[in-house]
């Protein structure tokens, strides 16, 4: 797949031609890790190529078919894509990551069927409740990837922008859950059980507290650029709105007097971001 052609797919083209399974097939971790064996960076390439063939029917001067665009995000989903980039992430180099993972943040911030995969714990709604391999959400690993202070700033940006969206979904699911157990216990004539009324998506927050994020967040807080510094300060506060079990990971990893300095700093953008995570 060569670079010219990678920027024209279309939706329609890459449906047409089953593309889509032909891509993701190739940028499985193994088939990565054997092009890593020969040296060079053949497999870094090959991820970026394939994410911008992917990326390139939902950006600016892609597919105009709206139809097709749906079409192509449902045999996305059902092919695993969340879960194939999330693996091949930590295959690559950290400059070649920037395109996957803004083609990552496209699919999570814009879809929730998307935002379960990476949310995955074990149990994937996605494939009716069947136990998966435990590797396919939102791994340790798989942070660590996207939260490598060696990537490029913007892709940090999607990757703290992709994160706090989840962590507010998850707190959205939750409110959700408990004012449900609510009505159940409280409601007229209630019958159904605390329990029967969560939902159905997993333990998202135990999910991100196994991601281990605080200590991705150490660098990325003491980063050159601003904006890197303040979507840290804003994930940090969002997971300890989200839970309080995030407090002692964030104590553990020497967060809060980072968290602190960018709260006194003298850009407003940066300051009101350090205040707001100093506050949860």
């Amino acid at each position: 797949l060569r670079w010219p052609e990678a920027r024209r797919c279309s939706a329609s083209l890459l449906l047409r031609h089953r593309l889509d399974a032909s891509l993701l097939a190739a940028i499985e971790p193994s088939r990565l890790r054997k092009l890593s064996s020969r040296g060079g960076a053949s497999s870094g390439r090959l991820l970026r190529a394939v994410s911008i063939a992917v990326y390139a029917p939902f950006g600016e001067g892609g597919e105009e078919e709206e139809e097709a665009l749906v079409a192509l995000q449902q045999a996305l989903h059902e092919a695993g894509l969340v879960k194939t980039l999330l693996r091949a992430l930590a295959e690559a180099s950290p400059h070649d990551r920037e395109v996957s993972v803004s083609l990552l943040a496209r699919l999570v911030l814009g879809s929730r069927h998307f935002l379960r995969q990476l949310l995955c714990d074990g149990q994937c709604g996605d494939q009716g409740g069947e136990p998966c391999d435990g590797r396919c959400g939102l791994t340790a690993a798989a942070a660590a990837a996207c939260l490598d202070p060696r990537c490029s700033a913007a892709s940090l940006v999607n990757a703290l922008l992709l994160l706090c969206h989840a962590a507010r979904a998850a707190g959205s699911r939750r409110d959700v859950a408990g004012a449900a157990a609510a009505a159940c216990l409280t409601g007229p004539g209630a019958t159904t059980s605390a329990a029967s009324a969560s939902p159905p998506d997993g333990d998202w927050t135990g999910m991100l507290l196994r991601a281990r994020l605080p200590q991705c967040l150490t660098p990325l807080l003491r980063h050159d650029e601003l904006a890197v510094r303040s979507k840290a300060c804003t994930l940090v506060g969002t997971l300890c709105r989200l839970s309080s079990a995030f407090y002692e990971p964030v104590r553990a990893a020497g967060l809060p007097p980072l968290v602190a300095a960018c709260g006194t700093h003298e850009v407003s953008s940066l300051r009101r971001a350090g205040s707001f995570a100093l506050a949860e």
